[in-house]
């Protein structure tokens, strides 16, 4: 591409917030909150239209700051309670938990996995139609871990590669980007944690890449 074909620039929007502590915490779990948050930021602007706070979840108070997003959540089909009458906002999301929740928000076919731990698991349509996105990985040993809780750099990643979104150190030039206190540049999961906690602007490298060159980091 040259300046005359270079394409518009366009918005990408942070999907992971630090904490007050000015941590990222990218080895860390994430909750279903958390998740929830994560997918009605990405799925409509929640936080400007003033969706609704009201759920049917006993544990979901209209008053907790992820109210709205689980309401969202709910109402889109994205993800969904408990028999019990509960969300469990505060529960740890599991690698088939959040395979669900990407290939629910992309509207995936489910397909049946090759994995052996995840044959008998009641997502395995769904970490099928993932997995062979090209989204998620299994193991070396050959096993998925259905039950395992994902980190939130796994979700980054998972996240990053759904939406085709990635920056690399080229694309950054000398920005400003948001800075945390336990997010190392040796970190293998270092550019796309960048890429899920900056709100920014961008245009593609080229015609053939998904690789962005930043323009402007939106504060």
């Amino acid at each position: 591409w040259n300046k005359e074909t270079e394409e518009p620039t366009q918005n990408h929007r942070a999907y992971i917030n630090g904490y007050p502590d000015g941590s990222v915490r990218p080895q860390g779990e994430i909750t279903r909150g958390e998740v929830a948050a994560i997918m009605s930021r990405l799925h409509a602007d929640v936080e400007e239209i003033n969706y609704g706070i009201e759920t049917d979840y006993s544990d979901v108070k209209s008053t907790d700051w992820y109210a709205k997003h689980i309401s969202y959540v709910t109402d889109n089909n994205l993800m969904e309670g408990y028999e019990d009458g509960t969300f469990r906002p505060e529960e740890k999301i599991t690698r088939a938990e959040y395979a669900t929740v990407v290939a629910r928000f992309q509207k995936l076919e489910q397909v049946e996995t090759s994995f052996e731990d995840s044959k008998d698991h009641w997502a395995n349509g769904y970490i099928g139609a993932v997995y062979n996105k090209g989204w998620i990985t299994g193991y070396p040993d050959g096993t998925f871990k259905p039950t395992a809780n994902i980190s939130r750099e796994e979700v980054a990643t998972m996240t990053n590669k759904m939406l085709d979104r990635k920056i690399d150190g080229e694309g950054l030039g000398d920005l400003s980007i948001n800075k945390f206190t336990d997010l190392e540049f040796e970190t293998w999961s270092y550019y796309e944690m960048v890429e899920a906690s900056n709100t920014h602007e961008y245009v593609r490298r080229s015609e053939h890449t998904t690789v962005e060159n930043w323009k402007e980091i939106v504060k």
